[in-house]
């Protein structure tokens, strides 16, 4: 039997800068309706004035950053919905109106399923 901390990426593993201090993160209210957990890294956005899992509907509105376990309710929990750079393949959820979504609020996401990447000039 597995634990929750093998069973689950690294908290933020797939942050690759962020604002000083803690000014990316903010504590949300999730609701979870689901046996699943919800891992750390799913894009969010906000559904009745909570945060849930982003499904390619509505607006992404951050991305999760710690992991909330199966359940039903709502739970406290940080996300990053501002000023920061991501892995985009290591996010769930992510989709390119995702992207756009995210970048409004200032989340830069680099590299995804749909092939952003960061491309440097030769020097």
């Amino acid at each position: 039997m597995s634990t929750s901390l093998t069973s689950y990426p690294r908290l933020a593993a797939f942050v690759l800068s962020e604002a000083s201090g803690q000014r990316s993160r903010e504590n949300v209210p999730v609701t979870r309706d689901s046996t699943d957990p919800i891992k750390s890294g799913t894009v969010l956005k906000v559904s009745g004035g909570k945060y849930v899992p982003y499904d390619g509907t509505g607006d992404a509105a951050g991305i999760l950053y710690n992991h909330v376990e199966p359940g039903t309710g709502d739970v406290e929990a940080v996300a990053f919905v501002r000023d920061c750079e991501v892995n985009g393949n290591a996010l769930t959820g992510l989709d390119s109106d995702a992207v756009a979504d995210l970048l409004a609020l200032g989340i830069l996401v680099r590299g995804s399923a749909d092939s952003l990447s960061i491309h440097t000039p030769a020097l």
